[in-house]
Parts: structure tokens; sequence; C-alpha cells
């Protein structure tokens, strides 16, 4: 099966020409009606696939699991993830938000720190580096799918709305992800290991750090981890 961006058919048409007697159509783009992963799913249900359970779940590998022990290096549990980066600067937490959420836990809580980030997050992650020089700051940068995926599985993963939210939600991380101007009932993960927040009126400058701060010591102590 292949996908293929045809918002004015021609391709379609082609097809048609060229004898095809069935053509399954998937949406050009994602509205706001439903959540996007209900309306990817709406090419297989029309061939009679029934769709329980739309929430990604990913398994890594024992080879993926190998690379993800080198990279992290021995570290002990609790690990936090974060990734203060997304394909859009709306839709990020102001990066000093993220400083001061960071430094509550590496003066507050034992575990260790994971930031994650791409291309797209090099600038935040100058900056991470020249502020967090603490031993137990470690940073994961442009790792391979398949590779992040076996770091994030066991983590406590903070985030925006990203392609790399929805990663650490499949591979089972516990996620709390930071909504702004995107409609979490549209593009939230829909795992049940994913929380979201949403910042008032859409405005991720107006989430307070307490609020986050919050929802994150709650996740801590959940599974065990207290000041």
């Amino acid at each position: 099966m292949s996908y293929l961006y045809d918002p004015d058919s021609i391709f379609e048409d082609n097809l048609q020409r060229s004898g095809a007697r069935k053509i399954v159509r998937g949406p050009g783009k994602i509205d706001n009606r439903s959540h996007a992963a209900r309306q990817l799913a709406q090419p297989i249900e029309e061939l009679g696939l029934s769709i329980s359970d739309l929430a990604p779940k990913l398994y890594p590998s024992s080879e993926d699991r190998h690379r993800a022990r080198d990279l992290l290096g021995g570290m002990a549990a609790p690990i936090v993830a974060f990734h203060p980066g997304s394909g859009s600067d709306k839709k990020n937490w102001p990066l000093q938000n993220w400083i001061e959420l960071g430094n509550h836990f590496l003066k507050n809580f034992a575990g260790w720190l994971v930031i994650v980030s791409g291309e797209a997050d090099e600038h935040q992650t100058r900056q991470l580096e020249s502020i967090w020089e603490n031993p137990r700051a470690r940073f994961a940068k442009n790792l391979p799918l398949p590779d992040l995926a076996a770091v994030l599985e066991k983590t406590i993963f903070v985030g925006h709305d990203s392609g790399i939210s929805h990663l650490a939600a499949a591979a089972g991380a516990n996620c709390i992800l930071l909504f702004g101007p995107t409609d979490p009932a549209v593009w939230a993960p829909l795992n049940d290991n994913a929380r979201v927040i949403q910042a008032p009126d859409g405005d991720l400058k107006r989430l307070d750090v307490d609020v986050v701060r919050a929802a994150f010591d709650q996740e801590l102590m959940r599974i065990g981890i207290s000041t």
C-alpha cells in the first residue's frame, strides 16, 4: 500500500483510465471534525477492516534496546526526557520555562535528565548545553528513530505537539504533552499513557511553570519517586 497526495485527482483519473476497478481514497488534508488518526484510518475501513484501537504502539527490537543502553551509559531510573522543540515556534513552550522545570528536577529528585533534539532544535540545544553542565543531564541528538524509541520507552517524557511526542507515547513513555494553538482532540496521541496540558487561549507563553511542574511532580510520585 502506498500513499500519494493528489488534491486535483490527476493521479486518480489516470488510474481509472488505466482500468483500476477500486480506488481507496484517504484525506488530502486533516480537518477539525475528528481525530487525525480516525481520518487517516478511513481508507482501511473502506476495505471492510475494523480498527478498534487507534493508539499506536511501538516495540523496540533487542538491537534497538542494546543501542539505547549504550547511549544511556548505565543511567538508573528514573529517567526524564525533555523535547523542547517542535515543527513551529508557536507550538513551543518558552525555553526559560524548560530551564526552570529541568533545574527543579535536578535539584529536588534523584535520576537523570535526557534532552532529545533534532536538526530543528539546534538553537535550543546549544542554550541548554551551556546551562546544564550537570553530569546527570545528557543530550540525545539526531538519533535514528528506532534508537530514540528505545531510549524513550521507560521514561517520563515532556514535550509538545510533535512527531517525537507521538513516538514517545507509542513506545510506552509516560508523557506530559504541552499543547498551544493546535487542538489536542485532533492531534494528541490517543495512548492512555499520554497526558495533555492545554495552554490558556492556545498560547504557550501563558502556560505557567507551576502548572506543568505540578503535573510533572505528580507523575514522579506516581512511580514512587519523591523529593
